[in-house]
């Protein structure tokens, strides 16, 4: 549980990350939302150009995560 609240945390690298340029994915997102407006598009454009490398690399080696599953639960 721990670790999963490490990595879905946002108040911390937004608060201790001073410049732009070095920020993380989730916070250079937040940061196209404005007091009044967002601009859904870029952030919705920007979620998936995150997400596709992510899911291509999982579809790809799919079989060999499986099996590493089922060999670790059988022994």
């Amino acid at each position: 549980m721990k670790g999963i609240t490490l990595y879905n945390d946002f108040s911390i690298p937004f608060l201790y990350m001073p410049s732009e340029d070095l920020g993380v994915i989730s916070t250079s997102l937040f940061r196209f939302k404005g007091p009044y407006a967002a601009h859904w598009e870029v952030i919705s454009a920007g979620a998936v150009l995150v997400i596709l490398p992510t899911l291509i690399v999982f579809l790809s080696l799919q079989r060999f995560i499986y099996n590493g599953f089922m060999r670790g639960a059988t022994r």
